[in-house]
């Protein structure tokens, strides 16, 4: 499971920085959000402003189709002393979300996956303790956590 540890003074951009870091690692999704009841609609929130699709800050097209990193010897930069026989190729662009696609649990009854469409499930501390004992949630359902603190 991958966990990204951030700083936890206040006014840091602590969800900024955790949403940006675990976005990184969004074809291992379906990500977990641990929260106090009071901030589970902001984490809702900020997905929707930086990785949503009707996000003005991530919703702009690109386009050049050319990529960023070198695709021939011939573009490499003459600065390189060693020769590398493949390049690595950077991970493919996550895809913004659908407001759909973030689920925000209130109750145990709910399904933990609403639709086969939820990628991000945000969840509270005293809900997730009953989840796991119900078995709703379980060891290997999420690859990927953020865990607040407030």
């Amino acid at each position: 499971m991958h966990f990204i540890s951030i700083l936890v003074d206040m006014g840091l951009g602590k969800t900024i920085q955790s949403i940006a870091s675990m976005s990184v690692y969004h074809d291992e999704w379906p990500l977990l959000i641990l929260t106090p009841s009071s901030a589970r609609y902001h984490w809702a929130a900020e997905f929707n402003n930086w990785l949503g699709s009707g996000s003005t800050i991530n919703n702009k097209k690109d386009t050049s189709d050319k990529p960023d990193y070198p695709t021939s010897d011939n573009e490499k930069s003459d600065s390189c002393e060693e020769e590398d026989d493949a390049i690595i190729e950077p991970k493919k662009p996550m895809r913004l979300l659908k407001e759909s696609e973030i689920h925000v649990m209130v109750a145990g009854k709910e399904k933990v996956f609403p639709t086969r469409d939820t990628r991000i499930v945000i969840c509270t501390y005293g809900l997730a303790t009953s989840l796991v004992e119900s078995g709703k949630i379980h060891v290997g359902l999420f690859k990927c956590a953020i865990v607040d603190e407030r």
